[in-house]
């Protein structure tokens, strides 16, 4: 699901904007997804926000990748 989000040129242009890389844009970018009732926002190439209405919805992406937050 997001392997592919991360191939638009937006999301690479915005991770680039931090170290001064063309083409860059410095705005957020936020994607809903209103079938799932989720928001998916990458802050920066360290880690991004994954928000829902729904615990469920998220609980897998919760349960695999959370033991790497600090």
């Amino acid at each position: 699901m997001f392997n592919n989000a991360l191939k638009r040129p937006s999301l690479k242009s915005n991770l680039q904007s931090r170290y001064g890389n063309t083409p860059s844009i410095i705005h957020s970018i936020y994607f809903f997804n209103i079938h799932k009732e989720t928001i998916f926002q990458i802050y920066d190439d360290t880690g991004c926000d994954l928000l829902s209405t729904k615990p469920d919805t998220i609980r897998d992406i919760y349960e695999r990748y959370n033991h790497r937050n600090p």
